[in-house]
């Protein structure tokens, strides 16, 4: 089982999260994988208001930077152990 399948899963492609039992739900909640798929569909359906759109927003650009300090910092890392040999 790939990764493409886990992301599918949680992000609603495969199978609309309404129909995922509330603890799992709970799960994805706290995962950027709902972003891709299940709430643009809510905000076409007109299921998200206000205040959600705004929450949901900012769940994505939090997730922006919380992968953007790992990037950076795994980078880092692999850097200073890089070694190049040749001309």
């Amino acid at each position: 089982m790939g990764i493409d399948y886990i992301v599918n899963i949680f992000s609603g492609a495969l199978l609309p999260l309404w129909f995922m039992p509330q603890p799992v739900l709970n799960i994805i909640r706290f995962t950027p994988f709902d972003s891709i798929f299940f709430t643009p569909v809510q905000l076409y359906l007109g299921q998200l208001q206000g205040y959600e759109i705004l929450l949901n927003f900012g769940r994505q650009v939090l997730w922006i930077a919380i992968l953007y300090f790992i990037g950076e910092f795994l980078w880092n890392k692999g850097i200073k152990r890089l070694i190049v040999q040749g001309g």
